[in-house]
């Protein structure tokens, strides 16, 4: 098993969990089910959450905990700025366990293209039985000595860490560079070739605008299916907004890229099915969702000054 230290590889002699077992999904965590959450994990988790949402929000991140189950949290994180994600809508379902924080929550991304699209080396799109089942893949994150972890966060886990430590880790991924979260392929590693980097971000960051930003809109993947309402009613308006904000950037990035349109993805990693790139149809669809929600959006401006009144 390989995980990195400053991102060079070391060998390790287990990890905490399997990624190919669905014991880290949260959306299938059978063994947490039949089990009662204490007192102080409630008020733990709510205080995590009073943190999160009220009293120190974390930028371009949302969470919002199920109205029947606190353990069962919805997040979305906006891809930040100067990066391929930039703009990009990825959304999450994270479970806290019945003794957190003793034990870490166990994380997922949703915003996969069906599990199709694998959008950084440490997202992984998903995990492979028997070829045609795809079962989606863990997320990894840093713990603070920079090292590679599965979901769980397992031995780098602490219970003075907090929900918001754990979504500042997965926003760390998406950084201007993705290319070197690549055990092996850091900034400090041989061999790295500086045209797979840049080549890295073109797709990644194509792949954003078309998944995390015009299929999450247009609600065409199972990626944003099963939205729970309490999700859909806080954050919607949210992304709704944002996308408005942001088109100026996926407009930019689309025109500045057009000439690309056909040509294959080619990963530089290898082993990944990526197809071609297709900018045309991108700003099609991107002019069509800006005139839709610049309606939408004047509109809810106008319900809000009437209110007012």
């Amino acid at each position: 098993t390989i995980i990195a230290t400053n991102w060079c590889p070391i060998s390790v002699a287990k990890m905490a969990m399997n990624p190919l077992t669905s014991a880290w999904d949260p959306l299938n965590s059978t063994d947490w089910d039949n089990e009662s959450i204490t007192g102080t994990t409630y008020l733990r988790i709510k205080k995590d959450l009073s943190s999160l949402i009220v009293t120190d929000p974390l930028p371009g991140i949302i969470a919002v905990p199920h109205e029947s189950d606190i353990t069962r949290i919805e997040a979305l994180i906006t891809g930040p700025f100067e990066t391929p994600y930039c703009g990009g809508f990825f959304r999450f379902s994270i479970r806290c366990p019945p003794d957190y924080p003793i034990h870490p929550p166990r994380v997922k991304l949703l915003t996969t293209c069906n599990g199709t699209v694998r959008f950084n080396p440490n997202l992984y799109k998903n995990g492979k039985d028997v070829g045609r089942y795809v079962m989606p893949s863990p997320v990894w994150v840093l713990n603070s000595f920079n090292v590679v972890f599965v979901s769980t966060l397992g031995p780098s886990w602490s219970p003075a860490l907090t929900l918001s430590t754990v979504l500042l880790s997965i926003q760390s991924l998406m950084n201007d560079k993705p290319y070197y979260n690549e055990p092996g392929y850091g900034k400090e590693c041989p061999n790295v070739n500086p045209k797979d980097v840049e080549t890295y971000n073109e797709i990644i960051s194509h792949e954003t605008i078309r998944v995390a930003v015009c299929d999450m809109i247009d609600n065409v993947n199972t990626d944003s299916h099963n939205c729970p309402d309490i999700l859909r009613k806080n954050i919607r308006l949210s992304i709704e907004r944002s996308f408005v904000e942001f088109y100026p950037h996926y407009e930019e990035v689309v025109q500045k890229n057009v000439f690309r349109s056909q040509r294959k993805m080619i990963d530089p990693f290898g082993g990944e099915e990526r197809g071609v790139y297709d900018y045309n149809l991108l700003l099609k669809r991107l002019q069509n969702l800006k005139e839709k929600y610049e309606v939408s959006a004047q509109l809810s401006d106008a319900d809000s000054e009437s209110d007012m009144d």
